[in-house]
């Protein structure tokens, strides 16, 4: 099992990214660390609160240890199913543009 960090939530960087820890609720799966910058903190909050998102300028988000799984079918999904199709990544960037 991966370090737990003894509080979750949002620690700002250095830099243009602030860190994201795992949800308390997740941990079970392991601790996914995100570092996000300002277009992708927009939309982990839309994702997060079920609302709307237009990128107004490209963006970057890093996950350096991978992450334990998500659904490309549901987005909230929080286990595998049958035929949810379940992704477990490893190391990755992504885009968001605008």
């Amino acid at each position: 099992m991966r370090h737990r960090p003894s509080v979750a939530g949002r620690h700002p960087g250095s830099g243009i990214y602030t860190c994201y820890h795992t949800m308390p609720q997740l941990w079970k799966n392991g601790n996914e660390l995100m570092r996000l910058d300002k277009t992708w903190i927009a939309w982990r909050d839309a994702r997060m609160n079920k609302k709307p998102f237009t990128p107004e300028q490209v963006g970057i988000g890093y996950m350096l240890a991978g992450d334990t799984g998500s659904s490309n079918i549901d987005g909230y999904a929080e286990a595998p199913s049958r035929n949810n199709q379940w992704v477990v990544e490893g190391p990755s960037c992504h885009g968001r543009r605008a």
